[in-house]
């Protein structure tokens, strides 16, 4: 796959397509070895609303932020991906459920207590919020299909 197809052209982090691909290859090891991993959803809250009030600029800067915060709450071997306009996932290879509730709840507090200034320059009154949603395999699935059927439902329960 080409560099330009792997990544975002908006915050740099991996693009969804390069998440599927790596997400199938990641059921595939953890199939093989026997070993756990996670994935996380990071959402920002109030994406469209923010969006509608401060606009594409304060939109691709505040997306550029939250990749930031993520990538400096995880460790070298996870991967952060965009995913739809207004989140990031994560794919935390050899790390059970349990685990990535520690980095996904320093995302979400990262985020919350971010100085909305620096967050956001275009809008600096903003206050913005994250809602971090975390499947495990093999807890939650052992296919694709199915961690991300949960991760999906319980990113709408929450």
């Amino acid at each position: 796959m080409e560099e330009q197809g792997i990544r975002d052209s908006v915050t740099g982090v991996y693009s969804r397509l390069y998440f599927e691909e790596q997400l199938e290859l990641e059921v595939l090891r953890g199939i093989r070895r026997g070993v756990a991993f996670s994935i996380l959803l990071v959402e920002i809250d109030g994406f469209e609303a923010f969006g509608a009030r401060h606009g594409d600029s304060a939109i691709e800067g505040l997306l550029l932020h939250i990749a930031e915060i993520a990538r400096d709450r995880l460790r070298g071997a996870d991967r952060l991906f965009r995913f739809g306009d207004h989140g990031f996932v994560a794919i935390l290879p050899e790390t059970p459920r349990a685990n990535a509730a520690i980095p996904a709840e320093g995302i979400r507090e990262a985020v919350s207590q971010a100085d909305p200034s620096e967050l956001v320059p275009e809008a600096p009154n903003a206050r913005v919020t994250a809602t971090v949603t975390v499947v495990g395999f093999p807890d939650d699935g052992e296919d694709v299909t199915t961690l991300m059927g949960k991760l999906l439902q319980r990113s709408s329960s929450s």
